[in-house]
């Protein structure tokens, strides 16, 4: 249970900064960093989810793209 509303809690906090953040280059980089924070807590799925904003932003990045194909794995 305590897992569950950690991983709400970090969803709510992804949703806020994501309507927080305006369509730009270095709003990819933002939403990158802010998911290989949530992937050094432990938390892929929220990882992922952040990542795959992220990728919507820079659909060539290959960071980006390489990150999201580690995520599909685990």
């Amino acid at each position: 249970i305590k897992e569950e509303k950690r991983r709400n809690n970090n969803t709510q906090t992804f949703l806020d900064l994501e309507q927080k953040i305006k369509s730009n280059s270095k709003s990819a980089d933002i939403l990158r960093d802010v998911a290989l924070a949530f992937e050094a807590e432990g938390d892929i799925i929220t990882a992922f989810s952040v990542m795959k904003k992220a990728l919507e932003l820079r659909p060539n990045g290959p960071f980006i793209k390489r990150k999201i194909e580690e995520y599909k794995k685990n």
